[in-house]
């Protein structure tokens, strides 16, 4: 017969691992699909310096200038909006930006209540008597 221990304990392993279903992956320091968006205004870069150095329309160093700034600015975007934050985070700053914290978007627009009407007036015409 197998004799059962109950003499020592067996303490729990945690592993951290990297599955599939948990992890998007890392490329070029970025996780997940946002090197996508680096890659491809890499790419107009490229072709807007190129095409600016082939018209001539600006020196070499204002068309390297001009040309970089579609990476630079999509690289910052992804940096500062996506790369280590929360899902939506990105949607919820903007929203933040543009309301003011109410359910509608934009309160101030909103009709005034019928008492809050009448409050006032009442208020107005005790503010004129004193």
């Amino acid at each position: 017969m197998a004799s059962h221990s109950t003499d020592r304990e067996v303490a729990l392993v945690s592993v951290d691992t990297n599955s599939a279903d948990d992890s998007k992956g890392i490329a070029f320091g970025l996780s997940g699909n946002l090197f996508l968006p680096v890659i491809a205004s890499g790419v107009v870069s490229i072709v807007l310096v190129t095409i600016l150095l082939w018209s001539q329309a600006f020196g070499i160093v204002g068309s390297v200038v001009f040309g970089a700034l579609p990476f630079a600015l999509t690289l910052l975007l992804v940096t500062t909006f996506f790369q280590g934050k929360p899902p939506h985070y990105a949607g919820d700053w903007f929203e933040s930006l543009t309301s003011d914290g109410c359910f509608v978007r934009h309160s101030y627009g909103q009709p005034m209540h019928p008492l809050e009407k009448a409050l006032k007036q009442v208020a107005r015409r005790k503010s004129r008597k004193n």
